[in-house]
């Protein structure tokens, strides 16, 4: 079983409303600042909105939401993936502004009468992590926290927290996070125009709902540059009822053609979300 960190408090103190809530859009940078004094180590372990506070912390902190996302991409040696389905993710910007930095585990996320601790429950690498080295540690004082939250979960109260402080979200994301993910729908191929020794893939999402997402996707190469190949891992935000387009050149290997999978074993497999599908290509030489 996961370990959650032992952050629940008991008394009128986790009920009360800090002054300027987090940002309710992904990439908000509104910041709220918290004071606690701390006591000493944090427990770690399941517990419930009755558990009693045992951990305080003598900190200032500068805390900003940074993203809601229905998934994460993970990396392995020869491939990217999607954690699996009934998952979701916040992603937070935590800065220590006074006093000794806790350590990342101090750290929980109340919600749904639980205390979740931060990081992702696998073995694999998460991509962020492997391209910025900008993860909080308590060395640091500052750095991103990600919690992974059940996905058919509603909640009437949700809020980082540090002890007996909390730093809750705001209504738009309360809302997000209690909601099923907005259906998307997805259009990818090869463009017209291919460069030489790359292929040029166009990928269209358009949001069909009326709450902002984002598009977390994994494209995996077989047979196109060696047996299975990672290619590209996609964080988009897709607006309410708009549509998003963009162009990804994967490099290596001569210029590719759309094909079937009757005449060709070369194909790029995207996974999301909500679905999967498969795009067969071959070489334009006909080699």
């Amino acid at each position: 079983m996961r370990r959650r960190a032992l952050l629940a408090a008991g008394g009128s103190a986790l009920g009360a409303a800090f002054a300027g809530c987090l940002a309710g859009s992904d990439d908000g940078n509104a910041t709220t600042t918290g004071t606690t004094s701390r006591t000493g180590p944090a427990e770690s372990q399941e517990t419930t909105d009755d558990t009693p506070t045992t951990t305080q912390f003598d900190v200032d902190l500068e805390v900003a939401m940074e993203r809601h996302q229905p998934n994460v991409v993970l990396t392995a040696v020869d491939s990217v993936g999607l954690r699996p389905e009934g998952y979701q993710y916040l992603f937070y910007h935590v800065n220590v502004t006074r006093g000794v930095p806790p350590e990342r585990i101090d750290f929980g996320f109340r919600y749904g009468g639980r205390v979740y601790a931060p990081g992702v429950d696998t073995a694999g690498t998460l991509r962020r992590e492997e391209q910025r080295d900008d993860r909080y540690t308590a060395g640091r004082g500052e750095g991103w926290l990600v919690f992974e939250l059940p996905a058919d979960r509603a909640a009437t109260h949700a809020a980082l927290a540090l002890g007996g402080e909390e730093w809750p979200v705001d209504e738009t994301t309360r809302r997000r996070l209690s909601e099923p993910e907005p259906p998307l729908t997805v259009d990818w191929g090869l463009t017209e125009d291919q460069p030489e020794n790359a292929a040029r893939l166009t990928f269209t999402v358009t949001n069909e709902g009326d709450v902002d997402t984002r598009f977390v996707a994994a494209l995996n190469g077989i047979l196109v540059v060696g047996a299975h190949s990672p290619v590209a891992g996609f964080n988009r935000e897709i607006p309410a009822g708009e549509t998003v387009s963009w162009t990804y050149i994967h490099d290596g290997g001569d210029p590719y053609v759309a094909s079937t999978e009757s005449e060709s074993d070369s194909h790029y497999n995207l996974e999301w979300s909500q679905g999967e599908d498969d795009l067969y290509v071959a070489h334009a030489s006909g080699e």
